[in-house]
């Protein structure tokens, strides 16, 4: 594979797994403070619908962002084993470890987030 095609698959990937990790964020960060503070679009939500939207939004949110970006570290990486020049497949490795290291603080946040929630929801049905 030629190095100029090496870096356009590069930035192929690049820019719109950035554009889809930011969306995506967005989306859980919005949706985990309506189950937090039981607001919705400036009306209250019972704790049922919380329940609810936690389990179906936030949680596909959540497996799509994990899902997509396992493939996207595949893609460099195969990017990286095809291309001749070492400076494009150096290129290729950082933006593969980066995009892992996004992986795990996006488990991480996952993690962090569904306790949160969970601790929130189940102080709110004790109430």
């Amino acid at each position: 594979m030629s190095n100029v095609t090496g870096i356009a698959l590069i930035a192929a990937y690049f820019f719109p797994g950035v554009y889809i990790y930011v969306v995506l964020d967005r989306m859980i960060k919005d949706r985990e403070n309506e189950i937090v503070t039981g607001v919705v679009r400036g009306v209250g939500v019972s704790t049922v619908y919380r329940r609810f939207s936690l389990y179906s939004y936030w949680a596909a949110a959540v497996i799509i962002r994990l899902g997509f970006l396992p493939p996207l570290i595949l893609a460099y990486l195969v990017t990286a084993e095809n291309v001749d020049d070492a400076g494009v497949k150096l290129l290729a490795y950082v933006a593969a470890f980066f995009t892992a290291i996004g992986l795990l603080g996006a488990m991480s946040a996952a993690v962090m987030g569904y306790v949160h929630c969970v601790s929130v929801l189940r102080q709110a049905e004790a109430d």
